[in-house]
């Protein structure tokens, strides 16, 4: 997943992995539902990693219970080989990729509606990518773009609209977030005319680790 991250945001592309989710409970669980279709993604985060300096925010939450700083830093890096995500994503399952730009000074609180008519300055750097359906985890190439690791069924990929954070720490120290989500705009992205928000209730107390590989992903600081 070379060419952005799974974010509507980044320029996006989508790999995969298969992986054991046996082990710990989940810190953050729910289903994500696309309007009008019969598939759907199942959050169960295992793992969290987080980031921040100069006011900048970096976290991801993987459905995966063998993800680590390494293999999440691995897979997100811009520019880098080809990465075979086996450690971190989870068929039938979605990851959630979260960057703050500026503002984060050891904590953030906020809230969104999809009818608000201010201005979400936080959702447009929160991005969910999902597997759903029957399919497997393929090495090909999609779009004229290089090769790389893409799940053969359908993807869906986007952020919430309806939401509440609330997240503290960082600065070297475990970052915890509280997350709510109800809503989402989102499509899937590799399928013509896409266009398929969703809903469903996904929340958790979620604990992430301090990662400072995050910060040399490419995403960070930009």
């Amino acid at each position: 997943m070379r060419r952005g991250l799974i974010g509507l945001t980044l320029a996006a592309a989508c790999g995969g992995g298969a992986g054991d989710t046996a082990g710990d409970a989940p810190m953050i669980t729910g289903t994500i539902q696309p309007e009008g279709e019969d598939v759907s993604g199942e959050f169960e985060g295992y793992r969290a990693f987080a980031y921040d300096q100069g006011g900048a925010f970096i976290a991801y939450i993987s459905s995966n219970p063998r993800a680590t700083c390494d293999k999440v830093t691995d897979y997100l890096t811009v520019g880098a080989d080809p990465y075979d995500p086996v450690d971190v994503l989870v068929a039938g399952k979605c990851d959630f990729f979260i960057y703050l730009s500026s503002g984060y000074d050891g904590g953030l609180s906020h809230s969104a509606d999809k009818d608000d008519e201010e201005l979400d300055t936080v959702g447009p750097g929160v991005s969910l990518g999902c597997a759903m359906g029957e399919g497997e985890w393929v090495y090909e190439r999609r779009d004229g773009d290089d090769k790389d690791y893409y799940w053969s069924g359908r993807w869906w990929q986007g952020a919430p609209v309806t939401y509440s954070f609330d997240f503290s720490g960082g600065d070297g120290s475990e970052v915890v977030m509280d997350i709510a989500m109800q809503e989402y705009t989102g499509a899937f992205i590799y399928e013509e005319f896409a266009n398929d928000p969703a809903s469903g209730d996904v929340e958790g107390h979620v604990t992430a680790e301090w990662c400072t590989g995050l910060a040399g992903t490419g995403l960070f600081g930009g």
